[in-house]
């Protein structure tokens, strides 16, 4: 499975989320990659439009948050966590 991000992605993404530069590929990305496509049927693209999606804790916040999002994928958890949920 790939990303395929763009050069102009990258550069937009890095620049909402410098600090997603820090994260491991092996234990952050991959496996938050693999659970939005895999248990929550999630479309790659969306990740690229949310990356914020990454900052969050897989087992603290996504795998809980979940079921309660259903089909709203990426955004909701942007807009539960603006919200403060």
């Amino acid at each position: 499975m790939e990303l395929r991000f763009s050069y102009e992605e990258v550069r937009r993404t890095v620049l909402r989320s410098p600090g997603l530069l820090t994260f491991s590929i092996e234990n952050n990305y991959w496996p938050k990659v693999e659970y939005f496509v895999k248990e929550m049927d999630g479309d790659l693209a969306e990740l690229k439009r949310f990356p914020q999606y990454f900052s969050f804790s897989l087992e603290g916040k996504i795998n809980p948050w979940h079921p309660g999002v259903g089909g709203e994928g990426v955004q909701a958890f942007v807009a539960r966590d603006v919200e403060g949920q």
